[in-house]
């Protein structure tokens, strides 16, 4: 999970500015919250820097496909 977090940040990162209606990829901070956006795939990753970069959602097409917190059993 976090290879793909780093290359997501890393492809935001490169590419060339263009028109904001055409960009692929955002980026935007709420609070202590950094969520990545890849409009064009309708993909959302929402990070905690602040906790040693925690991913903490994730979502496809409006469906979250990490599951936070972990369920946990004490059987």
């Amino acid at each position: 999970m976090k290879h793909f977090v780093f290359t997501f940040v890393v492809l935001i990162s490169l590419m060339a500015p263009s028109p904001a209606s055409a960009q692929q990829y955002a980026s935007r901070r709420n609070g202590e919250i950094v969520v990545l956006e890849d409009t064009k795939n309708q993909t959302t990753v929402s990070i905690l820097p602040a906790v040693g970069n925690i991913v903490f959602s994730m979502k496809v097409k409006g469906q979250d496909i990490l599951r936070w917190p972990y369920a946990s059993r004490l059987d």
